[in-house]
């Protein structure tokens, strides 16, 4: 809540408060001495319109009996604070609402105009709220040194101080970039240690991103419809697989590999924008390289599906196995439950995050268990939500 009048009340509550109380006094009159001189001790109260006191409220008044009249203004909501104005003597007494439009940190409001990047009290994202009570997110701010648009997001276990990231998104100049993350005492990603570096040129690279065995990574370009296969320490791809080879729709858009736990292990998914299709596959990993192979298409997505995770389990309120979608064209993040594949139940679909900013990557800290993703609107953000189920510190 707002503090009433504190340091932080904005100057035009208290410049209209004065002025109030100076024009409250220039309309007292002073009374005639004995003698037809003022009379500085004897002050005449103005007489109150002919109505006033009648309980009926008259054109030009706002409230009657004057006992009615307002003697205090609470806000309206946090947002909106009120002042008095006018008088109950004068049945003018009224609250005026006074907006709040400036973007202050730790004033407890969020004006329409303000984002999480210009005033603290801004969420960077809504949580619906059946997820609310258990998550949060909070802005990590634009990702330094990674060109707009950003994409691609991947945390390896093996190197968890280090986000690669995709940037310059789904052009020819695309890469992907290491950012150094900064954490806290307690393992929680806190910001980033400086500006990106590329590691990885990656032209086209768009929001997949997986690293198998031995180290190759696969990298989703769109929209030529290939996957470009990096050997492990390479800076560039050495092979281009062509999806449309298999039968996937151009063009993927997001990636994942299902997780080691799961009957469908190792096996690739892929989702293709704009239409949500949703395939796997089965990778065979050659020293430094890989190949597809049983690509089979199991499902559909809607919303402009991009970046793909699967969540850690036992998070709260996670009861079966589950992937969390980025739905670019909606501006939203879902969740599926899966089978034990790995693939969408469609039927399973619910909203976790709405009114995301073109989000895109998305991908799990190993260390934390907290959610990243990137958006992908304006100026690209990097979010953080936590509240997922974390390992123990072995």
């Amino acid at each position: 809540m707002r503090p009433w009048l504190s340091s932080r009340t904005p100057s035009r509550i208290v410049a209209l408060s004065l002025s109030l109380w100076l024009a409250g006094c220039a309309s007292s009159t002073i009374g005639d001495g004995p003698n037809g001189a003022a009379d500085a001790g004897s002050v005449e109260p103005v007489d109150a319109p002919p109505g006033c006191g009648d309980e009926i409220v008259s054109p030009g008044e706002t409230c009657d009996p004057p006992g009615s009249c307002p003697e205090d203004c609470p806000p309206i909501d946090s947002c909106t604070p009120q002042v008095l104005v006018g008088s109950a003597d004068q049945c003018s007494a009224a609250c005026e609402p006074q907006p709040i439009t400036e973007c202050v940190d730790d004033d407890g409001c969020c004006p329409e105009t303000c984002d999480s990047l210009s005033d603290s009290d801004c969420p960077p994202v809504d949580i619906v709220n059946f997820y609310a009570g258990s998550y949060s997110a909070r802005d990590l701010g634009p990702p330094p040194g990674v060109p707009s648009d950003c994409g691609a997001m991947f945390i390896d276990p093996a190197d968890p101080d280090v986000l690669l990231i995709g940037g310059n998104a789904d052009e020819s100049g695309g890469g992907v970039f290491a950012l150094q993350l900064v954490r806290d005492a307690a393992g929680i990603i806190v910001g980033f240690g400086g500006a990106a570096t590329q590691r990885i040129d990656a032209p086209y690279v768009d929001s997949g991103l997986v690293r198998g065995p031995g180290g190759v990574t696969l990298v989703t370009t769109w929209p030529n419809n290939e996957i470009a296969v990096v050997a492990p320490g390479g800076g560039q791809s050495n092979k281009l697989i062509d999806l449309s080879v298999y039968g996937i729709a151009s063009s993927p858009g997001g990636a994942q590999l299902v997780p080691s736990d799961m009957a469908g292990a190792g096996a690739l998914k892929l989702i293709s924008w704009p239409d949500g299709e949703w395939y796997t596959a089965t990778v065979a990993w050659t020293s430094g390289s890989a190949a597809l192979s049983d690509v089979q298409q199991r499902a559909t997505l809607p919303g402009g599906a991009l970046g793909v995770a699967y969540v850690p389990v036992n998070s709260p309120l996670f009861a079966a196995r589950s992937i969390v979608v980025a739905e670019y064209s909606n501006g939203t993040l879902s969740v599926y439950d899966v089978d034990a594949a790995g693939d969408p139940i469609t039927s399973s679909r619910r909203l976790f995050v709405e009114e995301a900013d073109y989000p895109s990557g998305v991908t799990f800290d190993p260390t934390s268990g907290e959610m990243l993703f990137c958006t992908a609107g304006g100026t690209d953000r990097v979010v953080a939500v936590s509240g997922f189920y974390s390992p123990p510190e072995q």
